[in-house]
């Protein structure tokens, strides 16, 4: 028999936003990785942003449901895109969140020289 203890745990951790900051590491050149992160993204309703922090590593923060924010994190950390080498991926400060702080995903330009 259910009780109302797992009807809320079960909408909580659904509906809850997730929130975590990444870095990955490996091979991207020439294979549009940061296109296919910001589509794959969108596709999976994925708020945030990446970019790149040198020649072998992109970094941002994705923000989403429990589900597609596992999916994200999965799709980082294992796959990425095709002709991609990943090499490693860091995962840091994951946590809930209130409310969304982005209103989409983006690709930003690194302005630190």
């Amino acid at each position: 028999m259910y009780t109302i203890d797992d009807f809320w745990n079960t909408k909580y951790q659904y509906y809850s936003i997730w929130a975590v900051f990444f870095e990955v590491f490996g091979h991207f050149q020439s294979v549009s990785f940061k296109r296919d992160l910001r589509d794959r993204a969108l596709k999976l309703g994925i708020r945030g942003y990446c970019m790149n922090q040198s020649h072998e590593c992109i970094a941002g923060e994705i923000q989403g449901t429990s589900n597609e924010f596992n999916d994200m994190k999965m799709w980082l950390a294992h796959f990425g895109s095709p002709g991609s080498t990943i090499l490693d991926c860091r995962f840091r400060d994951e946590r809930l969140i209130p409310d969304y702080t982005y209103t989409t995903f983006t690709r930003r330009r690194n302005t630190s020289k």
